[in-house]
């Protein structure tokens, strides 16, 4: 996956999928519904390697959408 940032008054990051596989995942993430961005703050384990200061992208969860008994 290539990776842009652009930076015209108004900092944007552009994900380019280089294959078949990049263009599949980002569809099952992109293709039904909103997502939620998280900056990882503290380690994290991923995949079994210690992560910090990166970005998680992912399908947001059903549990954050607007609930009609919440104001």
């Amino acid at each position: 996956m290539e990776h842009i940032f652009i930076s015209n008054g108004c900092t944007q990051l552009v994900l380019l999928p280089e294959n078949d596989l990049d263009k599949l995942l980002l569809d099952k993430i992109l293709g039904e519904g909103s997502v939620e961005v998280e900056l990882i703050r503290q380690p994290v384990s991923i995949l079994g390697k210690s992560v910090t200061g990166g970005i998680i992208i992912r399908k947001q969860s059903t549990s954050l959408s607007h609930d009609p008994d919440q104001a």
